[in-house]
């Protein structure tokens, strides 16, 4: 859908009121010749001014990106015929009501620019050679299970102090330029709005952004992946608006944009919503910093950051009205693995932490530490991540997390500059080499810094998968499942609760003896009499449901025969992700013949390899019916 700013709605209007005046006035005069000339001359050239917002179409003129004309335009700019370069403005907020002139649309951009300048500047400028000491005991992801316990010694500020070597003097150099882009932050005014009066009177970025939706990364293989899974959330009747964020050029995903997502109360948002094509052409940007950006662009106050291979299996409508998510205004979901940040970060980062305070085990902040009081949990040997003041367990999924913009600006910014800065510096200073290095842990420590609230679910992530049919013991995972908040919060809370009334809750004097990080996680969250906390996302990454790649490796065949990767469908809520995703591939792509770019150049235009695709696509789909019935009876 285009978005038309109201400045030249009104000019629409005035000119079509013009144009009635003057055709009752020439036809009152008699001359009906001329009237119908003056009426056919208004109306083209009405015609002519609203057709400068429609994009070209794909199939009459070749536009690069460097060549698009975007839809919002600027009118003082267009009165300037005289000007050999026409600028347009692509207007993100052009249809909140508080907008009222360009001004405030140009204060936004002015403060993207400045920002990226700040970041710029105070970007660190020596090298991050990612070396690591020869004896860093690091070597292979830590779990909480109890067969991880043995592993835990590894998690000690000396031992993660003793991996990612940083010289004093590149930590001091780290430091300064941290401390000047946070001081930047502390200047803005970005404090948390709460009335309506607040939001009204506000003149920040803070007051930019307005309502709820979900914000899903697009781009090549992406785009056709957030297709799937908005047809998902749309599967589950959620109503909640999507922007899906394109950063390879407005014209790059045309068809997608503006015929297929606008079907789907969708529409597709772009780097250039907030930045000039100058300051886009000085940047760099790639991989997990656009998750930041997506968040910068969308228009959203509260947001749900998911994934283009993430699938939520339940109506998502009413998550951000829920307790939880009010009280912090940032959930974040865990990943398999303990936290290994170098505690060089606290330093650079001139964050205080208490090395003689143990305040939780892990995910357990709730028992007091005196019960686990034995010689594996002293303080010298305890995971340096289980005292006061340091990021808390777990290490992050960042497949999807909720945000509220207002409250947690300072997070997006920051985290922005952790992600800026990621592949040089920030990934490997919070994860160590940890599986899913990345932008994952950008936004829980951005949040922690500035001591900003934040929820971080209990319940670990589910697998699904498969075992490999030549072998009995070689699984293969193939989605991270992850759960539902407001459940995992209540049980939580039931936790809090317990130990309020009695210093060791629910537990038993004998039980008190063996006590374990498990006896507390088995009790409230998965033990064998306790339901699970149901399923809320399917995180397919590995494979992706990328149709492609998936036909040029024949995945999922076993000696010519196609067979099911997710068997777990119970656990899934009786979903059954691979029906509904081939019968979608094969309807859009196969029998509609909508046109991917991403598709259609991956297999060089050729007709052989795209009817060999959907072959693939069909055969599975057909498997996916013909087993269904007996897939939802497996466990």
């Amino acid at each position: 859908m285009l978005s038309i700013s109201r400045r030249v709605i009104k000019f629409v209007k005035l000119a079509l009121v013009l144009l009635l005046l003057t055709s009752i006035i020439i036809v009152s005069t008699g001359y009906s010749d001329t009237a119908n000339d003056t009426v056919r001359y208004y109306t083209n050239s009405i015609q002519d001014y609203v057709d400068t917002y429609i994009l070209p179409d794909k199939d009459t003129e070749e536009v690069g990106d460097s060549d698009l004309q975007d839809i919002e335009l600027d009118f003082e700019k267009i009165e300037d015929t005289n000007s050999s370069e026409q600028e347009f403005e692509h207007d993100m907020f052009a249809d909140q009501e508080n907008l009222s002139d360009n001004d405030q649309i140009e204060s936004v951009e002015s403060f993207f620019e400045h920002l990226f300048t700040s970041i710029h500047s105070n970007s660190p400028t020596i090298e991050n050679g990612k070396i690591y000491n020869e004896d860093c005991l690091l070597n292979g992801d830590i779990g909480t299970r109890p067969d991880n316990y043995k592993d835990w010694y590894k998690l000690t500020e000396k031992s993660l102090g003793n991996c990612l070597m940083i010289s004093e003097e590149d930590l001091a150099h780290l430091r300064k330029k941290h401390a000047d882009y946070v001081r930047l932050l502390n200047s803005l005014d970005l404090h948390e709005l709460s009335t309506d009066k607040e939001i009204s009177e506000d003149n920040s970025i803070n007051s930019f952004y307005k309502g709820d939706g979900i914000v899903i990364v697009g781009g090549d293989k992406y785009t056709l992946l957030s297709f799937l899974a908005i047809k998902t959330l749309r599967h589950f009747n959620t109503t909640l608006p999507v922007e899906v964020f394109i950063p390879n050029g407005e014209s790059y995903d045309r068809d997608f944009c503006n015929d297929l997502l606008p079907q789907y109360n969708a529409k597709c948002i772009y780097l250039s919503d907030i930045l000039s094509q100058e300051t886009i052409e000085k940047n760099t940007f790639q991989g997990y910093q656009y998750k930041s950006l997506a968040i910068l662009t969308s228009s959203f106050q509260n947001l749900l950051l998911l994934d283009a291979d993430n699938f939520a299996i339940t109506n998502l409508d009413s998550i951000f009205e829920s307790n939880v998510y009010k009280e912090n205004g940032l959930v974040l979901w865990p990943d398999f693995w303990r936290r290994t940040t170098t505690p060089k970060y606290y330093d650079l980062a001139y964050k205080n932490i208490n090395t003689k305070n143990r305040v939780r085990n892990s995910i357990d902040d709730v028992s007091p530490m005196e019960i686990y009081n034995n010689d594996k949990n002293d303080l010298e040997n305890s995971p340096l991540h289980d005292f006061e003041g340091t990021l808390p367990d777990m290490s992050t999924e960042s497949g999807q997390l909720l945000i509220n913009k207002n409250k947690h600006m300072k997070t997006v910014l920051l985290s922005l500059y952790y992600n800026f800065n990621g592949r040089s510096w920030y990934y490997s200073i919070f994860s160590q080499r940890a599986a899913g290095e990345g932008d994952k842990e950008t936004f829980i420590a951005a949040a922690h810094y500035f001591d900003l609230p934040f929820y971080q679910v209990r319940t670990g992530p589910g697998v699904d998968g498969y075992f490999k049919q030549d072998s009995t013991n070689d699984y293969r995972g193939v989605g991270i499942l992850q759960h539902n908040f407001i459940q995992d919060y209540q049980r939580y809370q039931t936790a809090v609760n317990d130990f309020k009334e009695s210093k060791f809750g629910p537990f038993k004097k004998d039980e008190l003896d063996t006590f374990t990080l498990d006896s507390f996680y088995s009790h409230y969250f998965e033990g064998d009499n306790k339901k699970e906390v149901n399923v809320m996302f399917i995180h397919a990454n590995f494979p992706k449901f990328n149709p492609v790649e998936l036909y040029k490796s024949h995945d999922f065949m076993y000696n010519g025969d196609h067979f099911r990767s997710y068997n777990n469908l119970k656990r899934i809520n009786n979903f059954d992700l691979e029906l509904f995703v081939y019968s979608t591939l094969k309807e859009y792509i196969c029998i509609s013949n909508l046109y991917f770019p991403y598709v259609a150049h991956s297999l060089d235009n050729n007709e052989d390899e795209y009817a060999a695709m959907c072959k693939y696509i069909r055969d599975r789909a057909t498997h996916m019916e013909s087993t269904h019935e007996e897939a939802l009876k497996s466990n």
